[in-house]
């Protein structure tokens, strides 16, 4: 072979590469053919904070809205409400396609000669819809669709989409929304009393005397939008039943037929009046710059699909898997921008109940979903966000973990009423105020019971599932360097509760704060809400251990950057101390017959969590390049209770452990269940699982799954397809720590390409083929 030829050999193999990774980069569009019977039939479409269920029905495309934050007085994530869109010129069904441009964000309805097309502004809170004809005019008619037109009263199912769950008191309402018809436009809100659901919790947990420093996010709340287009006017008032619930119709009619029409959706949230809430939703729309706001949006979309990828060629068994991981990664790219995280109980994607569970209970408005909308199930949530860090989506990480740094001072307030002491003690389902959720803290309490305690089988002192949450935001700093400078004291918070209060209830229980070897004695504790009255509970000692850790290895590497400092040497000296003697305070996790056990001793198993594996994930104590790993593959393999309760519904970690522990045949087994088609039209509206429909956790626990059957980290390597089968072809582009990026391909059992940037890391590369 001549030189040049080798050279041109080498040019078309570099094209062929880099070819075959900007196409993976650009996600293929989703397609349907027919439309829809309902709205369990939708198709997601959204960005910034903004979820819709678009779909086609009897020919006219509909829509629910739904925005991050829209939080009522019961704490319920309410809806903007429906938009109905008729026009008069039919699609034509034999051509009809209803398309999701996942590289562009939008949705689209057409049949080749008609187009209605659906997108929202990232940036900012807009809905634009756009409809087009190729050869003739059309007259379109678009209706705001709401069912809250009066005061509901919440039925006993219906109670479970409130903070209240089974504790509402009798004659709980829905409140009315305000909508106001112009002849332009019109105009609605839903506005917040300044009693809520708040006010009780804080009443019924005794915390008034500190009520005044507590943050309170729903008092005086005021959200909602306003539909607008210039070429629309009022046309008529109308009222109708869809599925099982009643609604009242504002429609508005284009003024002449023509070949485009255009409308759009402004939304706004205050705490303040109504005229603060008019003021802000004008304010928005004077920014709009349709043309303009278009290109951002769609270069947003771009750059989000150009950050990671996991794709394959062709038609093989596991591609479903594969398109399923990237449609629920647009479903996480909706919430961006979101003042809130991404609710693991459907997210911004919700539909009409009674077409998730058929039960007569459940016919009830477009506004439920079960385990509330304003309460966070710790444990749930992280699995939507731990999979953003090898995707690369840092941004979407800020909802999740600004929600904790907003509501970790009440927990302060807590330590503090109730025991004397500092930190944060964050329970396991927490409201977005940072306090226990009401039910579960319990109304019926025998006297004296300890008033910080929830009342509560599941989930009394289950207080380490905020670590996780400290744990993504030190990672996302090894990850990409992200200033975490904010959260850093948030992380103290919550490790400093945890010394201070189990040496406070030593002391209550005896003379000395420590055990005998100088260890703390974590009791009563609790391992997820499954190991019950645990003694050293491993997922909790796993927790203190590796965020105390990596909070150090953080300290060492930011001199500068320490939380609070401002740049006092004694005070880092002071954080320096203190994580070096806690770290030596506790206490070892428990390995008995050469299995790890979920607590050095526990009392009662309340429901089906496998904590003992918690070291292996999200902890990382054992794994793929880690030592002792025939421990933890042990512990998967023979422990009864983690065989027992092995599965790949909802929040179920199995296939994650699988992956960390090098196990391919599981891993892959577990996968194909996890990743396959949700039971709706939608193949990533998994679920319901144990929580609802879209199952975030579900699409959460399945992402992350996937992500470490192809890459995984431990002690500087790199390693590649540690748990993924040689048969499956995959090519695919994740993140590392230290601002790596990884892209290969994995073709016909063999890796074809390898590419690490910076190539400095190259030489970490360890492939498993």
């Amino acid at each position: 072979m001549t030189v040049m030829n080798r050279i041109r050999r080498a040019w078309a193999t570099t094209m062929v590469a880099v070819l075959t990774a900007a196409a993976a980069a650009q996600p293929a569009v989703y397609e349907w053919t027919t439309p829809s019977s309902n709205s369990s039939e939708s198709m997601p479409c959204g960005g910034g904070d903004i979820g819709m269920n678009v779909w086609v029905e009897q020919g006219d495309v509909l829509f629910y809205l739904s925005r991050s934050g829209s939080f009522d007085e019961n704490n319920t994530l309410l809806k903007q409400g429906r938009f109905r869109i008729h026009l008069s010129k039919p699609f034509n069904m034999k051509s009809f396609r209803q398309q999701l441009v996942l590289n562009d964000g939008y949705c689209q309805v057409t049949d080749g000669q008609l187009w209605v097309k659906i997108w929202a502004d990232v940036n900012k809170p807009v809905v634009h819809v756009e409809v087009s004809c190729e050869k003739e005019n059309t007259d379109v008619d678009v209706t705001y669709e709401s069912w809250r037109t009066r005061d509901i009263l919440i039925t006993q199912r219906e109670r479970f989409q409130t903070s209240y769950k089974f504790s509402a008191p009798k004659g709980l309402v829905t409140r009315h929304d305000s909508i106001v018809a112009d002849v332009d436009g019109v105009t609605f809100l839903h506005q917040n009393g300044s009693v809520t659901i708040f006010d009780a919790t804080v009443s019924q947990q005794h915390m008034d005397a500190v009520k005044d420093r507590l943050t309170n996010p729903i008092g005086n709340l005021v959200f909602g939008g306003r539909m607008h287009g210039d070429q629309f006017v009022y046309k008529e008032h109308t009222s109708g039943r869809y599925a099982s619930s009643d609604y009242e119709g504002w429609t508005y009619r284009s003024r002449r037929p023509s070949q485009s029409h255009a409308f759009a959706i402004t939304l706004a949230a205050v705490q303040g009046s109504v005229a603060d809430f008019e003021a802000l939703l004008h304010q928005t729309e004077r920014q709009i710059q349709t043309k303009r706001d278009w290109k951002l949006t769609r270069d947003w979309w771009h750059q989000f699909w150009q950050r990671s990828y996991v794709e394959t060629h062709g038609s093989q068994g596991h591609a479903a898997l594969l398109r399923n991981y990237t449609l629920f990664r647009y479903m996480l790219g909706c919430n961006s921008r979101g003042q809130w995280p991404t609710k693991f109980n459907g997210g911004l994607f919700t539909f009409d109940p009674e077409y998730v569970e058929a039960a007569e209970e459940y016919r009830l408005s477009p506004d439920y979903r079960n385990w509330g909308g304003g309460v966070h199930t710790s444990q749930n949530q992280r699995l939507v966000y731990w999979p953003m860090l090898k995707s690369g989506d840092y941004d979407l990480l800020l909802p999740q973990l600004d929600f904790y740094l907003n509501i970790y001072r009440n927990a302060e307030e807590r330590s503090r009423l109730y025991w004397g002491h500092e930190g944060a003690c964050l329970t396991e389902q927490v409201e977005n105020y940072g306090l226990p959720c009401y039910p579960e803290y319990g109304n019926k309490r025998p006297e004296g019971f300890d008033p910080g305690l929830e009342r509560n089988a599941w989930l009394e002192y289950e207080w380490d599932t905020c670590l996780e949450f400290c744990m993504m935001a030190l990672e996302a700093h090894r990850y990409c360097g992200m200033d975490i400078s904010r959260y850093v004291p948030m992380i103290r918070s919550c490790l400093r509760f945890f010394d201070e209060h189990y040496q406070y209830l030593a002391n209550l229980r005896g003379a000395n704060r420590l055990d005998g070897n100088g260890k703390l004695v974590l009791y009563p504790g609790s391992g997820g809400e499954t190991y019950k009255m645990a003694y050293n509970s491993t997922s909790t000692i796993a927790a203190l251990r590796t965020v105390t850790q990596s909070l150090m290895e953080y300290d060492n590497g930011n001199d500068n950057d320490n939380g609070n400092d401002n740049g006092n040497g004694n005070e880092k000296s002071q954080f320096s101390i203190f994580n070096s003697q806690f770290l030596n305070r506790l206490p070892d996790i428990t390995v008995r017959d050469g299995m790890i056990q979920p607590a050095l001793h526990y009392e009662r198993v309340q429901n089906t969590e496998t904590m003992q594996l918690y070291p292996v994930f999200p902890w990382r104590m054992y794994g793929v390049g880690r030592p002792d790993l025939d421990i933890a593959r042990n512990t998967y393999l023979n422990d009864t209770l983690a065989v027992q309760f092995r599965s790949h519904v909802g929040w179920k970690q199995d296939a994650i452990w699988a992956a960390c522990l090098g196990l391919t045949d599981e891993a892959e087994q577990l996968i194909t269940k996890k990743l396959a088609d949700g039971r709706h039209r939608f193949p990533a509206f998994f679920g319901p699982g144990f929580d609802w429909t879209p199952d975030h956790n579900w699409g959460g626990s399945g992402m992350i799954a996937l992500q470490e059957m192809l890459m995984q980290e431990a002690d500087g390597k790199i390693y590649l397809f540690p748990a993924w089968p040689r048969k499956w072809d995959v090519c695919f582009k994740l993140h590392a720590s230290g601002n790596t990026v990884v892209e290969a391909e994995l073709k016909d059992g063999r890796v074809t390409r390898i590419s690490v940037t910076p190539e400095v890391r190259r030489q970490d590369v360890v492939s498993n083929y």
